[in-house]
């Protein structure tokens, strides 16, 4: 399955996927916002989802324009945030969003980037943004450590390729995304912000949050539904499960932009329309 495919695996459980995917630290949030350095905090989320980190965006001041592909979780973070002021969400990939008028101050993804086509994403962000803006890269990696053992035995009977956790989880990591960013030569070397913390889950949520993530979701049906009867298995001792997460921030200060011999600066995303 394809990246833009694979993306929008999602809105086939929009509902359950705003029920029990986890926010986002506050900690982390409150760090990106403070570095807008009280300038304007007017935000381009990629990638916004059921609106999850777009709430608690809006909550710090911001004024959020959220693109989601997919128009199923769109409409979810629609219901939510419709009548906020300061929302607005387009249905469009970031790849073909067709941009706006006005420079944004902090380009803004959860969870989502690693979907966003790099040779495209890092150039579209760059121009959306105004001079000294930020883009900011938020992941919530649930770690596979202190996991009973039966949780493995299932992964190794029914899909031994995610025994050792998510298989996307080797592309949120912040060595390669930095190295990433400072490739595109658009912007500064990232600051890694971490917050290390727990959820308890009970054991239907726990596999409800199972079927919520992409590389389950591409499971054929029988071999889901085996994997996660046994996993249930092996929780019903303790009735549930604490996950630990580590929460990451990848936040780049956009480079100063070079002026040509005329003495005026590249022109931004709308002036190339």
């Amino acid at each position: 399955m394809d990246r833009s495919r694979r993306a929008r695996i999602f809105g086939e459980v929009a509902d359950l996927y705003d029920r029990v995917r986890p926010p986002y630290p506050d900690v982390l949030i409150d760090a990106i916002v403070a570095r807008l350095r009280g300038r304007g905090r007017r935000v381009l989320e990629v990638g916004a989802g059921t609106g999850k980190a777009t709430a608690q965006l809006l909550a710090r001041g911001c004024r959020v324009l959220a693109v989601e592909p997919d128009p199923r979780m769109a409409a979810v973070a629609q219901a939510r945030l419709g009548g906020t002021d300061g929302f607005e969400i387009h249905v469009s990939s970031f790849e073909t969003w067709s941009g706006d008028d006005h420079p944004f101050d902090l380009v803004f993804s959860a969870q989502a980037w690693h979907w966003v086509d790099p040779e495209v994403g890092y150039r579209k962000a760059s121009e959306a943004l105004g001079d000294d803006g930020i883009l900011a890269l938020v992941w919530n990696r649930p770690l596979v450590e202190g996991r009973p053992p039966g949780i493995t035995e299932a992964y190794l009977r029914h899909a031994p390729h995610l025994a050792e956790g998510s298989t996307l989880d080797r592309s949120w990591r912040s060595e390669g995304r930095s190295r990433e960013i400072v490739d595109s030569g658009l912007f500064d070397p990232p600051e890694v912000l971490t917050h290390a913390w727990s959820r308890r889950y009970g054991i239907d949520e726990y596999l409800d949050l199972l079927r919520t993530q992409s590389d389950h979701r591409i499971l054929e049906p029988r071999r889901l539904e085996a994997l996660l009867a046994d996993i249930c298995v092996a929780l019903d001792p303790q009735g549930g499960l604490v996950v630990p997460y580590l929460s990451e921030a990848l936040v780049a200060r956009q480079r100063r932009r070079r002026r040509g011999n005329d003495g005026t600066c590249p022109p931004r995303m709308a002036d190339r329309r």
